[in-house]
């Protein structure tokens, strides 16, 4: 029976996941753009936002790369990765540990 906890405690860590890089993600867009980040998450697409382009995107994927230590691959960032702050979060889960200049390799 234990093995049956695992993958519920294994969904709610990933849930924690989501919701923190669905938060980081809205504070960065909404800096980056100088809008509330309720602003941010009530956009039904990120490309809804006043001045959310290539410039944003690229803001966005720096912060989040360097916040949490993970480097998405250039194939991988494709317009459809940054449509909702649900995309981005699936894009960084399934992004992989940062190289060595990440900061948690420079942490260490």
């Amino acid at each position: 029976m234990s093995g049956v906890a695992q993958p519920r405690a294994d969904l709610v860590a990933l849930e924690a996941d989501v919701l923190a890089l669905e938060n980081e993600a809205a504070g960065l867009v909404a800096d980056h753009l100088g809008l509330s980040a309720d602003q941010v998450r009530s956009a039904a697409s990120l490309f809804d936002l006043p001045g959310f382009d290539s410039l944003a995107v690229v803001a966005v994927l720096d912060g989040l790369e360097e916040r949490f230590g993970r480097e998405v691959p250039p194939e991988r960032i494709v317009p459809e990765a940054f449509e909702t702050l649900g995309s981005l979060a699936a894009l960084f889960l399934s992004a992989g540990p940062a190289g060595p200049n990440s900061p948690e390799e420079a942490a260490t």
